[in-house]
């Protein structure tokens, strides 16, 4: 399991909208660098849901080859190998 210190220090200003720009250390993931300029090698997109028990809950979405994902945020950065880059809206 990865250390989530970092997350859980944010998660209370990650919005619905916010970018998170994925590297991973796979096979995949550097080939996909090579003909793509910069480090990230896949994209997604934050969820808040705003209902009662979620609301401290991040998700992300992104497109993988077997179509959309929802995934909840926290789960995905703990079995994740890479690193993953947060950017958020502007207000």
């Amino acid at each position: 399991m990865k250390n989530l210190t970092k997350y859980y220090k944010v998660r209370h200003i990650i919005k619905t909208g916010d970018h998170l720009g994925w590297k991973s250390n796979g096979i995949v993931g550097n080939l996909i660098r090579i003909f793509a300029p910069g480090p990230i090698n896949h994209s997604e997109i934050v969820i808040k849901i705003p209902f009662e028990g979620l609301d401290n809950r991040r998700f992300n979405v992104g497109a993988l080859s077997n179509g959309v994902s929802l995934h909840l945020l926290s789960r995905q950065l703990e079995k994740y190998d890479g690193e993953v880059w947060w950017y958020s809206l502007k207000d």
